[in-house]
């Protein structure tokens, strides 16, 4: 992705083809990569032909595992 490092910035807005106004706040991949983050996963984003493929990885909670503090 061009914007790959910049995507999970909050409030990053990439470019809409074709040209046209960007709908959204750019803070939906912002939120989505702390609460992943908090649950000790990862996100990662690929570009496809289609436009982007994301993964998100979430570890299974074990027996007697704490719940995460915000």
């Amino acid at each position: 992705l061009e914007h790959q490092q910049q995507i999970f910035e909050p409030f990053f807005q990439g470019q809409q083809l074709p040209k046209g106004p960007v709908k959204g706040t750019g803070l939906g991949l912002a939120i989505a990569q702390r609460y992943v983050q908090l649950h000790n996963g990862c996100i990662e984003a690929r570009e496809t032909p289609q436009g982007a493929h994301f993964r998100v990885c979430l570890p299974m909670q074990q027996p007697g595992d704490k719940h995460v503090k915000a």
